[in-house]
């Protein structure tokens, strides 16, 4: 399991490396996109690293680059690096508190500490 997510850390960090100088649009079209993703399954299992850099592959010229400081279609897009690993990590930790000997959400804890 790690090594594929070593695989999405080295993608993720490629395409945010390269967010200044790529292209702010899609640079391919959706009939191209189909067309790359359009493949038979395989009739076993593929390693998980490899379904990651197929998936990257075939997705090639179908993102837009959101997370760039030029980007101005409307209010999305662009992550702190703080933001982006929580949001990395939390579906990894399976994102839920655990209850306590009172059956009380530790969630409840951290919304409290807002207050």
């Amino acid at each position: 399991m790690n090594s594929a997510l070593d695989r999405a850390v080295k993608h993720a960090n490629a395409w945010l490396d390269g967010l200044d100088t790529r292209s702010v649009a899609a640079t391919s079209d959706k009939a191209a996109l189909r067309s790359k993703l359009n493949v038979p399954l395989a009739d076993a299992g593929l390693e998980a690293a490899q379904v990651i850099d197929e998936l990257v592959a075939m997705t090639e010229g179908g993102h837009l680059g959101s997370a760039s400081g030029r980007f101005y279609g409307w209010v999305i897009g662009g992550a702190l690096p703080s933001a982006l690993a929580a949001k990395t990590a939390a579906p990894a930790i399976d994102e839920q508190t655990a209850p306590d000997q009172n059956d009380r959400d530790r969630t409840s804890v951290v919304e409290g500490a807002r207050e």
